[in-house]
C-alpha cells in the first residue's frame, strides 16, 4: 500500500476548509512542524480511513467521536492509494447527529479505461471493510505492530508477551489460512469420526443380528422334523383316499352297466312308441282313402263343366292380347317421350354443366387446401413431439446437472486444496534439505569453536574472546537442538502429507473423468436448446402456413357455396323448360290416348283370374280322382304292413319286459356311493388340512432361510463396514494430522521459525550500523524447561560487550534502538511477503532518546532501507535529525486549524 493523496477536513486540529496533501512524487518524506500542530495526525487519517480505527480516547470502543474537531459535527477523510499497480480510493465520513451517529464508507477502483474510479462499496460498512481488508491482507493491529512506528510506541512489538509477539507474525506472514485449514481439517476429521460411530452402530446391529444364526439354525432343524412328520401324516391319508377311490370305482361300473340297461330300455320303449305312432298314422291313412273313394262326384259332370269354363276362358285371353297390344303401344310411347325427354333434357343440363365443372373444381380447390392443412397439421404435431422429447431430456439433463455447479466448486477446492498442499510439500522437502545443510554447517562451527589454541574466529577471522566463544558455543547448542527438533517435525509431515497427497491425487483423478461426463452432457445440452429453438421457428412458420391456408379455404368456400346456389336453380328449372317444348307435349297427348283405348277395352284381369282359378280347381279335382284310384290299389298292401307293426308292438314289449327284469337283478344302491363319497371328502379335507400345514411349515423354513441368507448378507455386509471403518479411522487419522499441522504449533510455527533467522539477520544488519557492531539481536523460538523438553516461545535477547541478557535489562536509548531495528526489520518482512505487499514505512518521532552520534547513525539507517519501501514517512521535530531530508512536509497551525506546506531542500 502506498499513500499517493490524502484529503481530510475537521479530522482532530484540520479545520473546516478541505486539506489535499498529495504524497505521489515522493519516496522519503519528513513530516516536520511544532508539538501540537498535527503531524501525526495526517498518519492517524490514513489509518482511519483504512480501518475506521486511530488513536482512542480512554473508554471509547471505536474512535470516530474523539477524532472530530472540537465544534463540529461532521468529519471525512478520503485517501488514494496504489496497490499492486492498481490505483483505489477510500473515503470515509462521520457525522454527529441529534439522533444515531451517521457513518459512511466508499470504497472505489480506478478504471484505466474509462479514466475514472468505480466503486466497490458493497451494502453494508461491515462488508466494504471486509474487502479492503482482504484487498490489504492486513489488520490495524498488525498494521500499527509492523509498518507504523507511532509516536511513543516504538517498542510496541518488543513489550508484548511472547504469545501476542506470535500472534502479529502470524498476521503479518498471512497465517490466518491456516486456521481456516486446520478448521476445515478439524470439522472433516469430526464428520469421518460421526461416520465411524454411525457405521459402528451398525455393525454392533450386524453383530447382534449374526449372534442369532444358532437359534435360526435350531428352528431350521425343528421345522424340518415338522415337515417329516406331516409328510407322513400326508402319504396315510393318500392311500385312505386311493382305497376310496377304489370302492367307489367299483360302484362307478356297477352304476353304468345298470344306466347301460336303463338306455337299452329306454331306447326300446321309444321304439315301441313310435311304431305305436306310426301304426295308428296307417291305420288313419287307410280309413281316409276308404272315406275318400265312398264321397268321389260324378265324372262326366266334371268334365263338362270344365269344356264350359275353358270357353269363357278363350274369350278372355282374346281380350288381353289386345290389352297387350295396347299397352306395348303405350310402352314405345313413353320409351320414346322418355328418350327425348331426356335427349332435350341433356341438351339443357350440357349448357349448365359449364357452371358444375366451375363448382367441382371450386370444390377440389378446398380439398386441395385442406389436404396442405392436414399435411402442415401432421409436420405440426411431428415436430411439437419431438419438441415434447426435446424438453423432456433437456429437463433430465437439467436435474442431473443440478449439482455440477456444486460439484465444479468442489473441484476446484479440492484441485486448489492439492496444489496447495503439493506446493507446501516441496516447500517442506526444500525446507528439509535447507535444515540438514544448516545442520551440517553449524555442526562444522561447532568443532571450530572447540579449538582452543586459534583466538581468531575461523569463519570472519574477528578475534573472540573466551567469553564470546562460550557465548556462540551456547548459542550453536541451541541452534542446533532447535534444527533438529525442526527437522524432525519437517520429516513427520513430510512423510503424512505425502501419503495424503497419493490418496488425494486419486480421488482427483475420478472427479476429473466425472467433471469429463458432465461436460459431454452440457454440449448435448446446448444441442437441445439449439434444436429446440430450431423447432420452435419450424412451428411458428407452420402456425402462419396453417392461418393462410384457413383464410383461402374460407374464402374458396364462400364462393363454392354462391355458384351451387346458382346451379341448382338452374337444374330446378330443366325439367320444367322441356315439358313445355311441343313436341313434348305431342307424345303426353298420345300416350293420354293410348291409355284412354285401354280403359275403353273392358276387360277385368280379376274375373279371368277368378275363371282360371276354378278350372284349376276342376283339374286338381280330376287329378285326385286319378291319384285315389292308385291308392284303392295300395289299401291291400297298407293292411299287410299295419298287421306288421303290431307283430313289432308284441316282441317290443316282450323285451322291455325282460330288460327289468334283469335291472331288478343289478344290486345298485346310490345311498353307498354318497356314503364313500362323504368318506373320501373328510378324508381330503384332512389331506387339505395337512397340505396347509405343510405349506405353512415351507413358509416357515423359507423365511427361516431367508433369515440365514440375511444373516450371510449382514456378516459380508460387516467386513464391508469393518473395511470402511479403517479406512475412516486412517482419514480420521490423516485429518487429525493435518489439523495439528495446521494448527499454531505446526505449519505455522514453522514459518515463523522460518521467518526468525530473516528478521534476526535484518536486525543485526541496521543494530551494527546504529551500534557500530557492538550488539546483537537474538529471537529465540525454544525454552528449555525445568521438567525437561522444550516450550516455544518468542524471547528476544540481546548480546553486547556486557554479555547476553533479555530486552527488558536495556536503558531507554539502548531499548529504541533494538525496537527500531526490529520494527524495521517486520517492516521490510512484512513488504517481501507475498499477498501483502506493503511498499510504505512509517515512522513517528521516539527519536528523543538517542544522542547527536545515534541520530546520525539512525539517518544512515533509515537512508540504508529506503530502498526496500516504495515511500518512507519520517515525522519529527528535532532540527538535527530533520534536515537531513530532501523534501518536507511542514505542518503549521492557526486559528482555523492544521495546514501543511511542502518544502523542498536538495
Amino acid at each position: 500500500m502506498i499513500p499517493l493523496k490524502l484529503e481530510l477536513k475537521n479530522f482532530l486540529s484540520y479545520g473546516e476548509a478541505v486539506q489535499t496533501i498529495d504524497l505521489s512524487n515522493y519516496s522519503l518524506i519528513c513530516f516536520s512542524g511544532k508539538n501540537g500542530n498535527g503531524k501525526s495526525a495526517l498518519l492517524d487519517a490514513i489509518t482511519w480511513a483504512l480501518w475506521g480505527q486511530a488513536r482512542k480516547v480512554s473508554g471509547n470502543v471505536k474512535p470516530d467521536a474523539g477524532l472530530l474537531r472540537l465544534g463540529q459535527t461532521q468529519m471525512l477523510v478520503s485517501l488514494e492509494f496504489e496497490f499492486s499497480k492498481q490505483i483505489y480510493r477510500v473515503r470515509r465520513e462521520y457525522a454527529k447527529t441529534y439522533g444515531k451517529p451517521y457513518a459512511s464508507l466508499d470504497f472505489e477502483v480506478f478504471d484505466d479505461v474509462a479514466e475514472k474510479f468505480v466503486t466497490l462499496t458493497d451494502k453494508t460498512i461491515r462488508i466494504t471493510q471486509e474487502k479492503i481488508e482482504t484487498l490489504l491482507g492486513l489488520d490495524y493491529e498488525t498494521f500499527v505492530n509492523s509498518a507504523f512506528l507511532r509516536q511513543g510506541l516504538a517498542d510496541e512489538f518488543s513489550k508484548k508477551s511472547s504469545k501476542e509477539r506470535k500472534q502479529i507474525l502470524t498476521n503479518i506472514l498471512g497465517l490466518s489460512r491456516f486456521d481456516e485449514y486446520q478448521s476445515l481439517a478439524n470439522e472433516k476429521a469430526k464428520s469421518f469420526t460421526d461416520e465411524k460411530k454411525v457405521v459402528a452402530k451398525l455393525l454392533e446391529e450386524n453383530v447382534k443380528q449374526v449372534e442369532r444364526e444358532k437359534e435360526i439354525k435350531d428352528i431350521q432343524a425343528k421345522k424340518n422334523e415338522e415337515l417329516k412328520e406331516t409328510t407322513k401324516e400326508l402319504v396315510i391319508f393318500q392311500k385312505n383316499l386311493d382305497a376310496k377311490e377304489k370302492q367307489k370305482n367299483s360302484f362307478i361300473e356297477k352304476k353304468h352297466k345298470y344306466d347301460f340297461l336303463l338306455k337299452e330300455k329306454d331306447g326300446f320303449q321309444k321304439r315301441f312308441e313310435k311304431i305305436k305312432v306310426s301304426l295308428k298314422k296307417n291305420v288313419q291313412e287307410w280309413k281316409k282313402i276308404h272315406y275318400k273313394s265312398l264321397l268321389l262326384p260324378n265324372l262326366q259332370n266334371l268334365q263338362k263343366q270344365l269344356l264350359e269354363f275353358k270357353k269363357q276362358e278363350k274369350e278372355f285371353l282374346y281380350q288381353q292380347q289386345k290389352s297387350f297390344s295396347l299397352q306395348e303401344d303405350l310402352l314405345k310411347q313413353r320409351e320414346i317421350f322418355q328418350k327425348r325427354f331426356g335427349e332435350l333434357k341433356n341438351k339443357l343440363e350440357k349448357q349448365s354443366r359449364e357452371k358444375y365443372l366451375s363448382v367441382e373444381k371450386k370444390q377440389l380447390e378446398i380439398k386441395q387446401l385442406q389436404n396442405l392443412a392436414e399435411q402442415n397439421i401432421k409436420i405440426k404435431q411431428d415436430v411439437e413431439k419431438k419438441q415434447k422429447s426435446s424438453n423432456s431430456e433437456l429437463l433430465n439433463l437439467e436435474k442431473e446437472l443440478k449439482n455440477y455447479e456444486k460439484f465444479e466448486l468442489n473441484l476446484e477446492k479440492i484441485k486448489n486444496q492439492f496444489e496447495k498442499r503439493r506446493s507446501f510439500y516441496q516447500v517442506l522437502v526444500q525446507k528439509g534439505n535447507w535444515i540438514r545443510s544448516s545442520i551440517n554447517e553449524l555442526e562444522q562451527k561447532k568443532e571450530a569453536i572447540k579449538d582452543q589454541e586459534s583466538p581468531a574466529c575461523p569463519l570472519c577471522e574477528q578475534v573472540l574472546t573466551k567469553a564470546r566463544k562460550n557465548f556462540l558455543g551456547t548459542k550453536f547448542k541451541k541452534e542446533y537442538s532447535f534444527l533438529n527438533h525442526r527437522f524432525k517435525r519437517v520429516s513427520e509431515l513430510v512423510k503424512k502429507l505425502k501419503d495424503i497427497l497419493i490418496l488425494q491425487h486419486r480421488e482427483f483423478e475420478k472427479l476429473q473423468k466425472e467433471d469429463e461426463f458432465y461436460k459431454k452432457m452440457i454440449l448435448k445440452k446446448e444441442e437441445l436448446n439449439k434444436n429446440l429453438k430450431l423447432n420452435e421457428h419450424e412451428i411458428q412458420n407452420i402456425d402462419k402456413v396453417l392461418k393462410d391456408l384457413i383464410l383461402r379455404e374460407s374464402r374458396s368456400q364462400a364462393i363454392l357455396n354462391e355458384e351451387k346456389k346458382i346451379y341448382k336453380e338452374q337444374e330446378n328449372k330443366i325439367e320444367s323448360q322441356v315439358l313445355d317444348m311441343p313436341e313434348i307435349n305431342e307424345l303426353v297427348l298420345n300416350i293420354k290416348s293410348l291409355e284412354k283405348d285401354k280403359i275403353a277395352l273392358k276387360y277385368d284381369n280379376n274375373v279371368h283370374v277368378e275363371l282360371q282359378k276354378k278350372i284349376n280347381k276342376l283339374e286338381q279335382t280330376l287329378a285326385e280322382f286319378e291319384k285315389i284310384k292308385d291308392e284303392l290299389s295300395l289299401q291291400k298292401q297298407k293292411r299287410k304292413h299295419i298287421s306288421d307293426l303290431v307283430f313289432e308292438l308284441k316282441d317290443l314289449k316282450k323285451k322291455i319286459f325282460e330288460l327289468d327284469i334283469n335291472i331288478k337283478k343289478i344290486n345298485f344302491n346310490k345311498k353307498d356311493i354318497e356314503d364313500i363319497e362323504k368318506d373320501a371328502l373328510l378324508i381330503k379335507k384332512d389331506i387339505e388340512v395337512c397340505n396347509k400345514k405343510r405349506e405353512n411349515i415351507l413358509q416357515q423354513i423359507g423365511s427361516v432361510e431367508s433369515e440365514l441368507k440375511r444373516i450371510e448378507q449382514l456378516k459380508k455386509d460387516s467386513e464391508i463396514k469393518k473395511e470402511r471403518i479403517k479406512l475412516l479411522e486412517v482419514e480420521i487419522e490423516e485429518y487429525q494430522i493435518l489439523t495439528q499441522a495446521f494448527g499454531k504449533n505446526g505449519i505455522q510455527a514453522l514459518l515463523i521459525e522460518d521467518a526468525i533467522p530473516q528478521i534476526e539477520e535484518e536486525a543485526n544488519n541496521i543494530l551494527a550500523r546504529l551500534t557500530d557492531n557492538q550488539a546483537q539481536v537474538f529471537i529465540e523460538s525454544l525454552r528449555d524447561l525445568k521438567s525437561g523438553g522444550v516450550k516455544e516461545t518468542l524471547d528476544i535477547q540481546i548480546s553486547d560487550s556486557a554479555g547476553i541478557r533479555p530486552y527488558e535489562m536495556f536503558s531507554g536509548g539502548e531499548a529504541f534502538r533494538v525496537d527500531f531495528a526490529l520494527r524495521i526489520a517486520i517492516s521490510k518482512l512484512l513488504a517481501q511477503r507475498a499477498g501483502t505487499a506493503l511498499q510504505t514505512l512509517i515512522i513517528d518521532e521516539g527519536f528523543g532518546s538517542q544522542d547527536e552520534e545515534g541520530l546520525s547513525r539512525l539517518m544512515d539507517a533509515i537512508y540504508a532501507i529506503q530502498k526496500d519501501f516504495s515511500k518512507v514517512i519520517v515525522v519529527s521535530h528535532l532540527t538535527a535529525f530533520k534536515d537531513n531530508f530532501p523534501v518536507h512536509f511542514i505542518i503549521e497551525k492557526n486559528t482555523s486549524g492544521s495546514f501543511v506546506k511542502i518544502e523542498q531542500r536538495g
